[in-house]
């Protein structure tokens, strides 16, 4: 038994060939857009609102009426003392690769320097930036152990002359009734100086924020001055602060 064959389909008309390709360029349009587009500045309120009430601030610092959203999908809120910062929030958040320094400082001979007698020019001072950061959800467990988890001490002795970062301090802050971890760290500036900043992990439910503070150079951090300052950010409802970097 035989069976017909189907009729060959018609060639398809200019029209439907060039409607084909405007339909392929409005969804590669779509991609560019999702892929390329830039930051974006909301509001500062518009991207606590959802998580934290901003109170009173002490005298020195302000926040900046505009927040930064990147397209990576990091929200950065940013306190600061209005004075020009050498430093960006990128080396904090995503610390500089330090793979091919070390290559570097191994191959020279290590030559040692006295870095506990550097001269700490102030004590219990605000920190010229305070970040607020909002992290996607998909990034929290890695980031959140990667920078509050398994953390290398060094001892000063282990420093050389080149200068290097080491944490210097860690523990529990009290925030609201809640435990946050948080992390000092010190880069050693060459020449004999330091630079501290301090991160404090303050992610409620799914909600990945963590605050990163950064004094200037010669200026040490302290637990509480940033204890005094997270006072003035108070979380959003009733939630108990999860610490997403032990699921």
């Amino acid at each position: 038994m035989t069976t017909a064959l189907d009729a060959l389909p018609e060639r398809e008309s200019a029209a439907g060939v060039l409607g084909l390709a405007l339909g392929f360029l409005v969804i590669l349009a779509c991609v560019f857009a999702v892929l390329f587009t830039g930051p974006r500045h909301p509001a500062a309120d518009e991207v606590l609102g959802g998580s934290f009430v901003l109170g009173s601030l002490p005298e020195g610092l302000s926040l900046e009426a505009e927040a930064l959203v990147l397209s990576t999908g990091e929200s950065i809120v940013t306190l600061t003392d209005g004075d020009p910062l050498e430093v960006s929030m990128a080396e904090l958040v995503r610390p500089r690769p330090t793979h091919g320094m070390e290559q570097e400082k191994a191959a020279a001979p290590f030559e040692e320097f006295d870095w506990a007698g550097v001269t700490v020019e102030s004590r219990n001072g605000l920190p010229a930036r305070l970040f607020l950061v909002h992290f996607p959800e998909r990034r929290a467990e890695a980031l959140l152990n990667s920078q509050f988890r398994g953390l290398e001490w060094k001892d000063l002795l282990e420093i050389d002359v080149q200068g290097g970062s080491s944490v210097v301090g860690g523990g529990k802050l009290e925030w609201f009734g809640f435990d946050a971890d948080w992390v000092r760290q010190r880069r050693f500036i060459v020449g004999g100086s330091f630079r501290d900043t301090m991160r404090v992990n303050l992610s409620l439910g799914h909600q990945c924020w963590v605050a990163y503070a950064i004094w200037r150079q010669g200026a040490q951090a302290s637990e509480e001055v940033m204890g005094e300052l997270l006072a003035a950010l108070a979380p959003v409802g009733e939630g108990a602060l999860e610490e997403l970097g032990d699921v």
